[in-house]
């Protein structure tokens, strides 16, 4: 297995836009495998061999499950050593399937707490209501601090304590 093409910077821009669909083909049974196949078929090009694509996409059809923002560092390295196995290192392509499966549940803790989602949206919603907009009554007796504040329950106990 000699190298055909070098990874360019063309094939990773492909395999970067890849990364956006990766949830695209999302299933119970593979995960975001299909996703992560489908984002790495650029690569592919570097075995002339059919049965060196086929075994390829096999590699990478696997489980895959991680935050779809934290998949792009594991997919370059992925590149990485699969360049490595297509210059004839046949033990990288094996480390490119462990770094996988060993990195997809750290990434996946760390983007799920540093990413933001709906959830903290959803809890913030709840203090808004369209009362907030209307004229407050005995508005001009609260103090500035009061008024200035954005605490509905602040605004609310300094209304009742007129």
């Amino acid at each position: 297995m000699k190298r055909a093409v070098a990874v360019s910077r063309g094939m990773l821009t492909k395999v970067g836009a890849g990364l956006l669909f990766l949830q695209a083909a999302f299933n119970p049974e593979r995960r975001q495998g299909i996703g992560v196949a489908a984002a790495l078929a650029p690569v592919a090009r570097l075995w002339k061999d059919r049965r060196d694509r086929r075994a390829f996409f096999l590699r990478h059809l696997e489980n895959f499950n991680t935050n779809p923002a934290m998949a792009g560092p594991i997919l370059g390295a992925v590149v990485r050593l699969e360049e490595d196995a297509a210059t004839g290192n046949a033990a990288a392509a094996e480390r490119a399937a462990r770094l996988k499966k060993s990195l997809e549940g750290p990434f996946a803790a760390a983007g799920d707490t540093v990413m933001p989602s709906e959830r903290f949206i959803e809890s913030r919603m709840d203090l808004i209501s369209s009362s907030d907009f209307l004229p407050k009554l005995g508005k001009a007796s609260m103090s500035c601090s009061v008024r200035a504040t954005r605490s509905a329950m602040v605004r609310m106990l300094a209304a009742f304590r007129q």
